[in-house]
């Protein structure tokens, strides 16, 4: 892992990477095109030793934010990745970093990409298809329930 060989450029991406940008989005921010963007992540990567450019852009991100002290930097500034309270839970990358896990199907503003680990991405269709299954149900119930009456009025 060296982050010191990384170039300018490949610095640059993994910047624009770490505030949740894709690479169409980094190459329409720089001006340069989608297969030099994926060119910069792919060499940046292979540097970083990583088979994902977002673990990069975190191991660059760790290493190149200011050491903090009691949980905030000493420069002041925020933390860059904050968890949304409510709506993810804390889980550790690989390179030891924390960062924050979305619970929802959906992205937000906050989080433009969900993280959904297997399991929600398992019970989010298996909780959507209950309720859907719940309200037709209770459809038909109310339906059945209201030809009783009409029926009980006409005769």
């Amino acid at each position: 892992m060296s982050v010191e060989k990384l170039s300018p450029r490949e610095k640059e991406c993994l910047r624009l990477m770490l505030q949740a940008m894709r690479p169409k989005d980094i190459a329409r921010a720089t001006g340069l095109s989608l297969h030099t963007i994926n060119g910069h992540l792919k060499s940046a990567r292979r540097k970083l030793g990583t088979n994902d450019s977002l673990t990069a852009a975190r191991i660059f991100g760790a290493h190149e934010a200011p050491p903090k002290i009691g949980g905030t930097s000493l420069s002041g500034s925020p933390p860059s990745l904050q968890a949304v309270e409510g709506n993810c839970t804390e889980t550790t990358t690989e390179a030891g970093t924390r960062s924050p896990r979305s619970t929802y199907p959906f992205s937000t503003r906050e989080r433009p990409r969900n993280s959904l680990s297997v399991r929600w991405r398992l019970l989010w269709p298996i909780l959507l298809l209950g309720l859907v299954a719940l309200g037709a149900g209770m459809l038909v119930s109310g339906a059945a329930s209201l030809s009783m009456v009409f029926l009980a009025l006409q005769g």
